[in-house]
């Protein structure tokens, strides 16, 4: 069985009433890669932020487990 090192539920992010999305929920255990894929504008860079916890989420909630070392371990281009 993995370890979980971050789990969010339905989190959402909106811009001018615009959803870049909505009730989201992704658990990573450790050892997952995720690959994020889509036009220019459409939030890739959005949500990374959000799950790294640099923006805050509209609404849902986020748990980072293992002491919060998801964010010091976690890299994106």
């Amino acid at each position: 069985m993995k370890l979980k090192k971050l789990e969010a539920k339905n989190i959402s992010k909106s811009f001018n009433g615009n959803f870049l999305f909505k009730d989201l929920s992704i658990d990573l255990t450790i050892g997952d890669f995720m690959l994020i894929n889509g036009d220019n504008g459409v939030g890739k860079s959005t949500l990374i932020k959000v799950l790294l916890g640099l923006i805050k989420s509209d609404s849902g909630l986020q748990n980072y487990l293992l002491n919060n070392s998801f964010k010091s371990s976690s890299g994106y281009i």
